[in-house]
């Protein structure tokens, strides 16, 4: 075979096997690209943080021998006990409420008139519940409890405070409803100061019939606005200020009616199963809770 022979062979047979070849990968299905890796579903799961904490914060108040703040306190001058058991301190710190809610300098002047009607609840705060309770006093003892109430109203009233005016003898006597009027409060300290026991039942029972259908139109209004859909907007405030007002409402009889059953079981020690009453329904409200006691 000659050289020109040999070379035209070689040149054939290598085209015959360019199109077996090309033939085959034509006939073969098209593979998709390869596909993105999958996250595992722990990947895919959304992280949470779990934190938890065996910290408790306790709000206390130092004064010195002049019933002043003491404002300079250190964590080491501080011992808590739970149980008999000391406790470590973590975190300590001086933190000052609101300035007293007045426009008066000297103790016991009332302030200006424009500051005698309460004004509009801070949602953005807790409210801060103040129970005044006086028990049976003599003359001079009425005189002193009612200056150191007066003080309070007068200079120490803050945003968000509310006060309640109650007398106990031989039952729970309510004066005042919870309420931020400095007028309304100043009237019912005098009459408690200053009253008989006809005039605080009188008062008692008016204010309680008051409160109690005060509670069923709440309740009825609850119930109609629950299907009213959510169009709160800028009436958000007079909802909050409403809701506070009616568990206020619900904490005063349900302490006066706690008050009664306990004192219809043993008539005895009638000043503690009142004061009992009282604190315990005030748990259901968020925000500092204080009862002072004139005996």
């Amino acid at each position: 075979m000659s050289q020109f022979t040999q070379r035209l062979a070689l040149l054939t047979a290598v085209s015959l096997a360019v199109a077996a070849h090309a033939l085959v990968k034509a006939q073969q299905p098209a593979q998709s690209p390869p596909a993105a890796r999958q996250s595992t579903p722990r990947e895919s799961e959304q992280e949470v943080i779990r934190v938890e904490s065996n910290e408790v914060l306790l709000d206390i108040v130092v004064r010195d021998r002049r019933g002043k703040p003491v404002r300079d306190m250190r964590a080491d001058e501080i011992e808590v006990f739970e149980d008999g058991v000391k406790q470590k301190v973590t975190a300590f710190r001086f933190a000052e409420g609101d300035a007293p809610d007045n426009t008066s300098t000297s103790g016991g002047t009332p302030p200006a008139t424009g500051k005698e009607a309460p004004g509009k609840l801070n949602p953005l705060r807790h409210i801060n519940l103040v129970t005044l309770v006086f028990d049976n006093l003599n003359i001079e003892a009425r005189q002193l409890a009612g200056q150191a109430a007066k003080s309070f109203l007068n200079n120490e009233l803050r945003a968000n405070d509310m006060v309640a005016v109650f007398t106990v003898g031989n039952r729970l006597h309510v004066l005042q409803q919870f309420t931020a009027d400095r007028k309304l409060l100043r009237e019912a300290v005098e009459r408690a100061t200053t009253g008989s026991n006809t005039q605080f039942l009188s008062r008692s029972d008016q204010i309680r019939q008051e409160l109690d259908t005060f509670s069923k139109q709440s309740e009825q209004a609850e119930s109609l606005s629950a299907g009213a859909g959510s169009n709160q907007g800028a009436g958000a405030a007079g909802i909050g200020q409403a809701t506070v007002e009616a568990k206020t409402a619900e904490i005063t009889l349900n302490a006066l009616n706690f008050s009664e059953t306990l004192q219809r079981e043993q008539q005895g020690r009638s000043s503690l199963y009142a004061l009992l009453a009282l604190v315990k329904d005030q748990g259901r409200l968020q925000g500092r809770k204080t009862l002072v006691y004139f005996s």
